[in-house]
């Protein structure tokens, strides 16, 4: 049976030492058939979480554990225990009531004692008490159950801690996880042997020689040699305390997580001083839109939790191959680390001093207590004054309130960074290094609790495994980037871009550094002449403030420029300040601008920071804009930098110069932004004059086609005049009602902003403005494919009868061209254009 009192922590312990472990060999299993539990509630920590427990009116109150109700599971290996798991047992026969200030109350009579792989914990049984509801009212981070003279009997205390469930039920969402008293179960134990766990037939056999792959005919379910972490469960984050007032001040947060060993061989977990155990990244990111364009950034880090001891469950969907002692990992083990085991102070190290590839990380024994109990060169807590945020997951209360929160996402993120993955990681090609990243997306469903200043969330979807946050931003292309790879970790570029009206585009970028040591220190981006840039931006995640036996990181904003042809943004080089605000691991910087200019793909460059050197990397940017110009009609090319109004076009005359039958009787225009008729609508043949230059009368439009915002086919009355310029001018505006005027002269081979002028000359092959004898060498070359064109395709030059095939006959009809005979209107050979372009 279970009594309630309200006393003062800590539990009572026996003044002996307790017997843990027992005598046998092999799998064990146990279900409790009976029993009582005593609950200690803390008045003090109750009444900082905001809510008193009433006492009961007399010690008939009491609850038992239910017989015939055996599904809650314990687990040992060779007498020694190894955790919970399975179903659950009831506690029946009494009550328990909360009660906060603003009158809320909550009342459970009967309790239903479960395993819970998700909860926080502080050694190898994790248990959860649900009530009635379903509501989880605690959760209980227990200690080795401790044996009677018959293992069949024994007693586990643990701390009880207040479940963010019932937490945030109570608008208490602030003391989710907190300790508010102890559980001491008095337990009956029924053997229930090995069968009726389903263990594996391999499991006793395995478990003792797992320091090496397993044989070919013993192999469990593992996916990668070697040991092989993968993060199997990110929880959303939990306000664990808060600094400043609510809208300008920063809250602490923790994430739950749970990693699975997917490799062959049990990982290593042993607790410091030993450097041979995994550590804990924890992040959360924001995905948003603003101004029509999506941003994905970063808004909080926490330094590293140092694991110490694992809880190995089969949760993996494989066979656990659990190991004795709690400093391994099986094969196909799970083991979960609660939020607030995530957010305890003293067991948080900076990312300093950590190589994120390697694992490896500063060494050494003790080196003293102060404000916490043990430090070590790697977790040195000397001289700090924590609060209550010190270390934590810290995000701005800005960055979850509006109007930062205004429609946005949130995801949270966690790594688990392994030393041994890497020792071994020639057995996987490093593959096992790159799968230990995974997030998950929770609503932020604002402030509340007593105080109204704790942000609760809830989670929105699965844990998406072995995949970064960065890729739930689903409109971004991504680029990995693997400076040496093999020798040093992974990065990843994302980029987004989005036509926001107005010929503008916005560009924005994702800098994500997965694992790679040498950090990231500028990142540039190809700007194309008359290309402009605008609305220049910058973000990165706020770097924790200075404490001792830490490097304390810059947070300066990273400096832009746009010059050389390129945009650049760059923080302090590593051999002047090496605590510059750089990309290191974990972190995702985000970069952005708008440009007049649609994207194509491009090699932009980041330059690596501990080790100065510059890697390219294929991403979207912007392309050239090129000044007003024709398309080529047959292969569609461009030519805006041919000295002939950007047109080239060796091919025959029509055949009397005057039919529209083989001449040049149509172009494609291309503006240098989107435009429309002055005052609205499509350009009609009334907006384009055409002028000759030195020749006959010009055609005229008899008929104009959009091709695309800024393009519009024209179709003339007859072909254009020969040996002579041939003036295209346009009477139309930009979207926002401004018309296109000329801008003057542009010098040679450069059109103007309102007009294109054409020079052609039949047979005209180098387009140089003068038929000679090497045209004719150059099409022979073009029709034998020894030479191509530096401009367009052979299409462009050898279809002389502009039939859509390059036959003989086009050969024949060349030389006719050149010596005047056949179709050819006049001796083409020695032809020059005869005046300047207008």
């Amino acid at each position: 049976m279970v009594a309630v009192a309200l006393v003062q922590p800590p539990c009572p312990t026996d003044a002996q030492s307790p017997r843990t472990a027992f005598d046998s060999n092999g799998a064990d299993a146990f279900v409790i058939s009976g029993g009582r539990v005593e609950i200690q509630l803390d008045q003090q920590s109750l009444r900082d979480a905001g809510l008193t427990a009433p006492a009961p009116a007399d010690d008939g109150r009491v609850f038992d554990i239910a017989e015939g109700d055996a599904s809650l599971v314990l687990r040992a290996v060779d007498g020694d225990w190894r955790g919970a798991e399975g179903g659950g047992v009831t506690l029946t026969g009494g009550a328990l009531e909360f009660l906060v200030p603003a009158g809320r109350r909550m009342v459970g009579r009967d309790f239903r004692l479960e395993s819970d792989r998700s909860g926080a914990r502080a050694g190898e049984f994790v248990l959860a008490a649900r009530g009635e509801g379903g509501t989880v009212w605690f959760e209980l981070s227990a200690e080795r159950p401790e044996l009677g003279p018959d293992v069949r009997e024994f007693t586990m205390q643990a701390d009880l801690r207040l479940a963010s469930e019932l937490a945030h039920r109570l608008r208490v969402g602030h003391a989710a996880g907190a300790r508010i008293g102890c559980i001491v179960l008095h337990a009956r134990l029924d053997r229930i042997g090995p069968a009726a766990l389903e263990v594996d037939p391999l499991f006793v056999a395995v478990e003792t020689d797992m320091t090496g792959s397993a044989s070919d005919d013993s192999e469990p379910a593992g996916q990668l040699p070697g040991p092989d972490v993968v993060t199997a469960s990110v929880g959303a984050p939990i306000q664990s305390g808060r600094e400043g007032v609510l809208g300008s001040g920063t809250v602490g947060m923790a994430l739950s997580t749970a990693s699975c060993n997917m490799g062959l061989v049990a990982v290593n977990w042993n607790r410091l001083p030993s450097t041979d155990h995994p550590l804990i990244v924890q992040n959360l990111y924001r995905m948003r839109t603003e101004d029509g364009s999506g941003r994905f950034e970063q808004i909080g880090q926490a330094w590293l939790k140092h694991s110490f001891s694992t809880i190995e469950s089969a949760f993996c969907g494989t066979t656990c191959f659990s190991l004795p002692g709690d400093q391994q990992l099986g094969v196909g083990c799970y083991d979960p680390y609660g939020a607030s085991t995530n957010a305890l102070v003293c067991g948080l190290g900076p990312r300093s001093g950590v190589n994120p590839f390697t694992g490896a990380f500063p060494g050494g024994s003790n080196i003293g207590s102060g404000i916490c109990s043990t430090n070590y060169p790697a977790r040195n807590h000397l001289g700090h004054t924590h609060t209550a945020i010190s270390h934590k997951l810290q995000v701005r209360d800005a960055d979850l309130m509006p109007p930062l929160s205004d429609g946005a996402r949130y995801f949270s993120e966690a790594q688990y960074i392994v030393p041994h993955e890497y020792r071994e990681r020639a057995a996987s090609g490093s593959a096992n290094l790159f799968n230990n990243v995974s997030y998950t997306e929770a609503e932020n469903q604002g402030p509340g609790g007593v105080t109204g200043d704790v942000f609760s969330f809830a989670l929105l979807s699965g844990t998406h495994l072995e995949e970064p946050a960065i890729n739930a931003w689903a409109g971004a292309t991504q680029t990995v980037v693997e400076p040496a790879a093999g020798e040093d970790g992974r990065a990843i570029l994302a980029c987004a871009v989005t036509e926001i009206g107005a010929n503008m585009w916005h560009y924005e970028y994702g800098v994500y550094n997965m694992n790679l040591d040498r950090a990231i220190g500028a990142f540039r981006i190809p700007i194309p002449p008359a290309v402009t840039v605008s609305n220049v931006g910058f973000h990165a995640p706020r770097n924790h403030d200075a404490e001792p036996n830490a490097e304390t990181w810059s947070n300066d904003p990273w400096d832009a420029t746009v010059e050389n042809g390129w945009i650049e943004w760059t923080t302090d080089v590593f051999a002047t300040n090496p605590l510059a605000n750089a990309v290191r691991f974990g972190t995702l910087y985000s970069f952005r601008f708008d440009a007049n200019a649609p994207p194509i793909d491009v090699q932009a460059e980041i330059d690596t920071f501990k080790i100065a050197s510059a890697v390219p990397i294929a991403v979207r940017g912007p392309a050239p804009v090129l000044p007003p110009h024709i398309v080529h009609g047959e292969s569609g090319a461009v030519f805006a930098a041919h000295a002939f109004g950007g047109f080239v076009d060796a091919r025959s005359e029509s055949s009397d110069g005057v039919s529209v039958d083989r001449g040049i009787d149509g172009v494609t225009l291309h503006f240098d932004q989107p435009v429309r008729a002055i005052g609205g609508g499509v350009p009609s043949p009334a907006a384009f004059e055409v002028r000759e230059t030195g020749g006959g009368d010009p055609p005229i439009v008899n008929d104009v086609t959009p091709a695309g915002p800024s393009s519009v086919h024209l179709a003339f009355s007859g072909p254009i005049t020969l040996a002579e310029w041939t003036t295209i001018e346009a009477r139309v505006e930009g979207l926002g009602g401004v018309p296109i005027v000329s801008a003057g002269d542009q010098g040679p081979g450069a059109a103007e902003t309102d007009r294109i002028d054409i020079g052609f000359l039949p047979g005209d092959v180098d387009g140089n403005g003068r038929v000679q004898p090497v045209d004719f060498i150059r099409y022979r070359q073009y029709a034998a494919g020894t030479v191509a064109p530096s401009m367009g395709m052979p299409s462009d030059y050898l279809d002389m009868n502009r039939d859509g095939v390059f036959q003989p006959v086009d050969l024949i009809a060349f030389r006719q061209t050149l010596a005047g005979t056949g179709t050819a209107t006049r001796v083409w050979l020695g032809a020059t254009i005869a005046h300047p372009q207008p």
